[in-house]
């Protein structure tokens, strides 16, 4: 995403808006680490239905680079975590949705 960054006024990116430019939040698009940062925590936390409709946001009509842009990054990360550390992105997403569910009927109060 080299040139398209917003250092100085990323906070008037919207999320909404920020796919079309191959970023994920608006806060994605000040700079390229926090740009991985957030495609990683982003697709972490969000559901494959959620995730996808971040990706559908970066396609208009037939230009779908903003897509292709969120989705080589991923590839990136997916990569880099299993060639360097062994470590399946999709295991922990799968971990982190199940586990944000069952937080929802954990006693809290006594963590046994």
């Amino acid at each position: 995403s080299a040139g398209k960054y917003h250092a100085n006024d990323w906070i008037n990116v919207k999320d909404e808006e920020a796919p079309l430019e191959g970023f994920v939040t608006g806060y994605a698009s000040g700079e390229a680490r926090e740009d991985m940062a957030e495609i990683y925590s982003t697709y972490v936390t969000h559901t494959p239905e959620a995730w996808e409709k971040i990706l559908k946001a970066g396609e208009n009509g037939s230009d779908t680079s903003g897509r292709e842009s969120i989705e080589k990054k991923l590839d990136i990360i997916k990569t880099y975590l299993h060639d360097s550390w062994g470590f399946e992105l999709d295991d922990l997403r799968a971990a982190v949705l199940r586990r944000s569910q069952e937080v929802l009927t954990m006693d809290l109060r006594t963590l046994d």
